[in-house]
């Protein structure tokens, strides 16, 4: 004899060996109470079990687990022991970290769980009438079958045409429970035909003619779940959630003993889900866009982008780009503003970089004449290639761009009359010509800012002076110094080598 639920075995009056059957009963009570199993799949016993390692036989088992398909199956000790799963078995997966329920149409995640078989379908309709509203009776359908089953998730068996039950599902002729896409609508229908509440709509997306996708299996049913508005699917893949009332927002939330946390993946290939193919170079592997509406379309306001760069990507050879592109004050259009890449470090309005991958700050580079075509601010630097005296870095001052540094020399061979200019010649000018008349220097006030000095020295022979912006005219041998003061050249020093 045994229990009726569990079939634990009876120990009987006056018989032998009562521990023998006392410990039988242990050992399925150990087996099925808060019931781990190591995985669902395994068709065939283990070589070296553990004591107590339990397993649910997967489908065409063989060796000792044959004909036990679906059945729990424990170790103990000397053999295993096999016990049938019946009707609201819930057990724990380790492998997974998932939860099963046994339902009419096999194992399921808590959540996604078959429905229950009920003869009178008519008689608990009446027996619900008046204290479900709509949106909560329509969760109900029958199956051909004649079972009952919640329609956003499993019926009775893959492959179940599931009927509309007393108008609760509205316009809606027949769907398909499909093992691997969830309830497929037959007709012309989506998700509005259904009159759910909008906590099971938030838990699903439908298509004219397309998948119901039963989201269910995806998010936990915890009762802190709450979802308004709906999400709508159509033909492309897209899945759209729309919300009226205020802010929207997607929170992950992780909590466990470890340092994982919550996590957004998105993955890539190129061929089918069945037959994957590897990417190609400037595949996008991710793209989140934002829109905004202008008074009669959605444009696109910005976008963040990850893509494949590598000529022919591997396994060995996976660079990617990230860039960010946002739409400028006054414009409508996107621009790049920034990106980043493994081998060239970041850069910043196109492929400008700002920080290379060895982490060196790069300035910009510009020329003398270009300098007047960027709009700087004051404390801005760029590296100008051409600056008299040798390429470097300038610095603008709120009015007028500067040497970081005073530096670079240049010889003057001509016996004529020259001008000097901030920026465009070296700041230290040493006159080698002998002049046969004399000649003068003008300082010119092009691109000078207050502070700005040239200082001359000449060492040409001739007995005539080089005349110095009419401050100092200099002799064989002799020097001046000159700075500009904002408004005017002043003679700042002289003096004889």
């Amino acid at each position: 004899m045994a229990t009726p639920r569990l079939a634990m075995p009876y120990i009987v009056q006056s018989q032998a060996q009562k521990e023998v059957t006392h410990n039988e009963a242990l050992n399925g009570l150990d087996l099925l109470v808060q019931a781990v199993v190591l995985d669902r799949d395994r068709t065939a016993p283990p070589e070296a079990p553990a004591a107590g390692q339990c397993h649910i036989v997967g489908p065409g088992a063989t060796g000792a687990w044959a004909g036990r398909d679906g059945q729990l199956a424990g170790w103990y000790g000397t053999a295993w022991r096999f016990h049938a799963a019946f009707a609201g078995m819930i057990v724990h997966v380790a492998a997974e970290g998932l939860t099963l329920v046994r339902g009419i149409a096999g194992w399921a995640p808590i959540g996604v769980s078959a429905g229950i078989a009920i003869a009178d379908v008519a008689g608990l309709d009446a027996a619900l009438d008046g204290k479900l509203d709509d949106g909560d009776a329509a969760l109900f359908a029958t199956a051909s079958e004649g079972a009952l089953a919640t329609s956003a998730l499993q019926p009775a068996a893959v492959g179940t045409t599931v009927q509309a039950h007393a108008g609760r599902l509205d316009a809606v002729a027949a769907a398909t429970w499909a093992a691997d896409r969830g309830l497929v609508l037959t007709g012309a229908d989506t998700i509005d035909s259904f009159a759910f509440t909008p906590f099971m709509r938030g838990l699903m997306a439908s298509a004219a003619g397309g998948d119901l996708l039963a989201a269910a299996g995806a998010l936990p049913l915890a009762g802190g779940v709450a979802m308004g508005g709906s999400f709508n699917a159509d033909s492309t893949g897209s899945l759209a959630y729309s919300w009226s009332g205020g802010s929207v927002a997607v929170n992950l939330s992780a909590y466990s003993d470890n340092a994982i946390g919550p996590i957004l993946k998105m993955q890539k290939a190129r061929g089918t889900g069945a037959a994957p193919v590897a990417v190609q170079k400037n595949d996008l592997l991710f793209r989140l866009s934002a829109t905004a509406y202008d008074g009669s379309s959605y444009p696109l306001v910005g976008e963040e982008v990850i893509q494949v760069i590598s000529p022919v990507p591997a396994s060995g050879d996976m660079a990617t780009r990230w860039r960010l592109r946002l739409c400028p004050l006054g414009s409508a259009s996107l621009m790049e503003v920034a990106r980043f890449e493994g081998d060239s470090g970041l850069s910043l309005f196109g492929a400008n970089c700002v920080i290379s991958a060895d982490r060196l700050h790069r300035l910009r580079v510009l020329t003398v004449a270009t300098l007047s075509s960027v709009t700087p601010a004051q404390g801005d630097l760029a590296f100008v290639a051409d600056l008299g005296g040798g390429g470097g870095v300038v610095r603008h001052d709120g009015a007028h761009w500067a040497r970081l540094k005073e530096g670079g020399c240049a010889v003057w061979t001509g016996d004529a009359d020259f001008s000097l200019a901030a920026l465009v010649d070296a700041p230290v000018i040493r006159h080698t010509a002998t002049l046969t008349a004399g000649r003068g220097i003008t300082l010119s006030t092009l691109n000078a800012a207050a502070g700005t000095r040239f200082h001359i020295v000449r060492t040409g022979g001739g007995a005539f002076p080089l005349d110095v912006g009419g401050l100092r005219a200099l002799a064989t041998g002799t020097w001046c110094a000159v700075e500009f003061d904002g408004a005017a050249w002043r003679l700042l020093s002289y003096g004889s080598l």
